[in-house]
């Protein structure tokens, strides 16, 4: 059982410690009759036993959404990244799902406090951001997050520079006829 265990493991860590899990899997060899093929490189990978929990892996799926979106959110507006933000996720069908894996949305979204609203529910509307997703609906609060002067002139910087590339590149066009 130890050898069969030790065995699985070296396959499963292979493609991330090649090196490692060859030299321990020609040691094994030695000790274990049979063990086959010459090299952990041509072994092939474990395989999973057993049937597929299809319910938890569209529960995990929801959470991966709403974790991404969030994320997306953030990336998009600049928000540091060490920040939480506050964010209101609508799920009616995800609704428990959410509720028990809240602290893990919370952890890997850096979203606290983390409000699960009912579908029908009021949810900020005003100074958001916000991504629908196939289970459910994300609305981050941006106002506290983002200083909206600053913005606005950053943006103003931006359409400037655009503007000026713009008149740039109709100069060459010109030239070039």
């Amino acid at each position: 059982v130890l050898a069969h265990v030790l065995e699985s493991s070296l396959r499963l860590l292979h493609p991330v410690m090649p090196f490692v899990t060859e030299a321990v899997w020609q040691h094994l060899r030695s000790a274990v009759e049979g063990l086959e093929p010459d090299s952990i490189m041509v072994a092939s990978y474990p395989l999973g036993e057993g049937e597929v929990d299809v319910e938890a892996e569209a529960n995990i799926a929801v959470v991966m959404e709403v974790v991404r979106a969030i994320r997306n959110i953030r990336a998009e507006r600049g928000v540091d990244p060490a920040r939480f933000v506050e964010a209101y996720i609508a799920a009616d069908g995800a609704r428990s799902v959410l509720e028990s894996a809240r602290p893990l949305v919370e952890t890997l979204a850096r979203a606290r406090p983390l409000h699960l609203v009912p579908g029908g529910g009021e949810m900020p509307s005003t100074g958001v951001a916000s991504a629908v997703l196939a289970g459910a609906q994300v609305v981050v609060p941006l106002a506290a997050l983002i200083d909206i002067e600053a913005e606005r002139g950053k943006l103003g910087g931006q359409l400037k520079e655009a503007e000026a590339e713009i008149v740039r590149l109709e100069g060459k066009l010109a030239d070039g006829q």
